[in-house]
């Protein structure tokens, strides 16, 4: 994405932040992780943060590199749309976020599922989801 090649949505999202926040030193350490636990953990030491703005940019960011995810790798989304009609879950042990995707309406549904600042029950709804 923008010429930069991420090897998971956490160093996505992780590198997003800094970005947000212009902590250059901390993204360029994100970019050199070598798990998605060490990107996660750098970026709880991002510089310059305002928890507001995180509120109001993180789940965009989490959208497009998900988004991003199926639009760059065909074998990823041929593998999603297989699944037809079926009811998908996530298996997964982050507590934070649930991604669900309307197949009657075709809206992608990012969920915050931690409470906190941001209502549990607060939607991101999306669409253009193949």
């Amino acid at each position: 994405m923008d010429n930069v090649e991420y090897k998971w949505n956490e160093q996505f999202i992780a590198a997003g932040k800094a970005t947000l926040f212009n902590d250059d030193v901390t993204c360029e350490k994100i970019m050199k992780a070598k798990s998605p636990a060490v990107c996660k953990a750098l970026s709880s030491q991002v510089q310059n943060f305002i928890p507001k703005r995180w509120q109001q940019e993180c789940g965009n960011i989490a959208f497009r590199g998900a988004l991003a995810k199926f639009e760059q790798n065909q074998d990823h989304a041929d593998v999603l749309l297989a699944t037809g009609q079926k009811k998908l879950a996530e298996a997964t042990k982050d507590k934070l976020w649930l991604l669900a995707y309307d197949y009657q309406t075709h809206v992608c549904l990012i969920l915050r599922v931690r409470p906190g600042p941001i209502p549990r029950e607060k939607l991101l709804n999306r669409s253009g989801i193949p």
